[in-house]
């Protein structure tokens, strides 16, 4: 997640280094996890440090919905 906070790199970039072959795919998969759009969880976590703390920890503890990939 370290790179998803640095904001020099876009999204676009973090999905191809994290092995990705597009965005879509990258924000599918974290959406499902995090219940929220990688730009969301960006813009929440850089509003407030402690808050996004926070929220990283919580939506860590949040088990993927069945079926939902």
């Amino acid at each position: 997640m370290c790179g998803l906070l640095d904001t020099r790199l876009s999204i676009a970039s973090i999905a191809v280094q994290s092995g990705y072959p597009n965005s879509a795919n990258f924000n599918r998969q974290f959406r499902s996890l995090k219940h929220m759009t990688p730009l969301q969880y960006r813009k929440a976590c850089t509003a407030s440090p402690a808050a996004g703390r926070i929220l990283w920890l919580r939506t860590s503890l949040v088990k993927p919905r069945p079926g939902r990939l």
